[in-house]
């Protein structure tokens, strides 16, 4: 459309100038409209005039009947002299009436009528030589509605009508009244009047008739044009002047303004769109960095929930090995305490082979001495001969049971020795089991207290642990919510995105209005 190519200030103007124009259109309007009321209503008040001065010469002409200066007689006598009808009609109230208002209508400007119902002056009924019927109407309605005056505006000749009803009066009952006075009157037994015109039988104050003046707008039409053109010549002028006045305030009040307006929205619109554009762009990829953080700390969730369930575990084994390892120091205390008592009994038995041993070495002297005592008995037989024969059998039974004594005593003493060693030796394993159970003793005690701070410890881990993996679940359900918001945030930015790309086109709109489709 043509008229979206043009920039404001020239819609501004144009819409200006047509107001105006528009403005002195309706002023000249009303202007002819109130100069056409006031020519009705002076073409009214003169036509008013004109047929008051008809009725009252009409008045005039019944009051000179009344006096006697004219009468039924002098009109018969009137009526026998050559052309006598004329100075009979010229007698007549409402003939002089009309005759006197018509003898200046043509200089008055107007046109005088009597229309009339069954009139004697075939040119006197109801809009004689028209087609139209606005007399006979108007006749109408002055006797059904009794009016005392009537006008109308008649478009079709461009004319004021005014009506005045001409009511009857005694002087008019001579020619219109009963017919059956025809004869007293007139002389006449035919029931006409003098004229030769039947007489109606009408009353006095009825209306038959009106007098009519008719005054043509054409001239003042005319002048109306004619004022209207001068006036139209200084409007166009004046609207001209004003138009170029309030075209340069437009422009420097508000269509360059506006123009620095909408290049700074133009501006703000785009940058708007850039930055809704980045966000839109940030938020995705902040949606799908927390969609990513979210699968990584569920599977973080899922490893802290399987390393709960180790350690756990851990701290159930530790308990578990603490329990045992207090049993097993129980067991070590007591096996300490055994091997004390193993070594105060290997102690005993090394004393008792001491002591076996000195017994033994006892016996064993006591075996050497018996055997030199053998040996001196068998000398002290042999000396004796027979007589000792017995004694030195004895003897040398004595001396074999001493060599066996001493044997024997050897023996025993090898295997005191021999025990003795083994004991002697048996007490140093004693005394060294002794001593590394007293270590095993102190380190599985030391390893219970570890033990006992390992599960501690792993029972506090697992409880951090479950702390962790609440605040990881707590952690993943803000992650997700910001993955959410994300992607809300990413919604937004896209409908913000959007909103600027409306903006930008009701921005170009207002560009367009503002510049015109033709600046692009």
């Amino acid at each position: 459309m043509a008229l979206s190519r043009l920039s404001l200030m020239i819609k501004i103007t144009l819409l200006c100038g047509i107001s105006m124009t528009l403005l002195c259109a309706l002023f000249f309007s009303v202007y002819a409209w109130n100069f056409r009321s006031k020519t009705v209503e002076a073409f009214v008040e003169k036509a008013r005039a004109i047929c008051l001065m008809a009725e009252s010469v009409r008045e005039a002409m019944d009051a000179k009947w009344e006096k006697g200066m004219f009468s039924v007689e002098i009109l018969n006598e009137f009526s026998k002299k050559p052309e006598g009808m004329a100075a009979v009609l010229s007698a007549v109230p409402v003939v002089t009436a009309w005759e006197s208002a018509m003898k200046k209508a043509e200089s008055g400007g107007y046109t005088f009528r009597v229309p009339k119902f069954s009139p004697r002056n075939p040119e006197n009924m109801p809009d004689y030589g028209s087609r139209s019927t606005v007399e006979a109407d108007v006749l109408r309605k002055l006797a059904q509605e009794n009016l005392s005056e009537y006008y109308l505006i008649d478009e079709e000749i461009n004319a004021v009508r005014y009506f005045l009803p001409v009511r009857l009066s005694e002087t008019c009952l001579y020619c219109h009244g009963d017919p059956a006075l025809s004869f007293e009157y007139w002389g006449r037994k035919d029931g006409l009047d003098i004229t030769g015109g039947p007489m109606e039988g009408w009353k006095k104050g009825e209306m038959h008739g009106a007098f009519e003046v008719i005054q043509f707008l054409n001239e003042a039409d005319v002048e109306v044009r004619r004022n209207l053109v001068a006036a139209a010549f200084f409007a166009l002028a004046g609207i001209g002047l004003a138009i170029s006045g309030f075209a340069l305030l437009v422009y420097r009040g508000i269509s360059s303004p506006v123009a620095r307006i909408v290049q700074d929205l133009q501006t703000g619109v785009s940058q708007v769109a850039e930055g809704s554009g980045e966000v839109s762009n940030s938020s995705q990829s902040l949606a799908e960095g927390a969609s990513s953080q979210a699968a990584s700390i569920e599977q973080t969730a899922a490893s802290l929930e399987e390393m709960a369930s180790q350690v756990a575990r851990t701290a159930e084994n530790a308990r578990k090995a603490d329990s045992l390892m207090k049993s097993v120091g129980a067991e070590m205390n007591n096996s300490e305490t055994a091997m004390q008592d193993l070594q105060k009994a290997m102690d005993a038995i090394s004393r008792v082979g001491g002591e076996a041993s000195e017994i033994v070495g006892s016996i064993d002297a006591i075996a050497f001495q018996t055997n030199l005592l053998s040996l001196n008995a068998a000398v002290e037989a042999a000396r004796a001969g027979e007589a000792g024969a017995g004694f030195a059998v004895v003897a040398g039974e004595v001396r074999r049971l001493a060599l066996k004594a001493a044997k024997a005593s050897r023996d025993s003493g090898e295997l005191i020795g021999e025990i003795q060693k083994r004991v002697e030796k048996g007490s140093q394993v004693t005394r060294t089991a002794r001593e590394s159970f007293t270590r095993v003793s102190g380190q599985t005690n030391s390893v219970g207290k570890l033990l006992g701070e390992i599960a501690g410890a792993a029972s506090e881990q697992a409880e951090g642990i479950s702390q962790i993996n609440r605040a990881v679940a707590a952690m993943e359900s803000v992650v997700q919510n910001s993955a959410a918001i994300s992607e809300e945030s990413a919604s937004a930015a896209e409908e913000m995105n959007a909103q600027a790309n409306f903006m930008t086109a009701v921005v170009r709109n207002l560009q367009e209005i503002v510049q015109g489709k033709n600046k692009f």
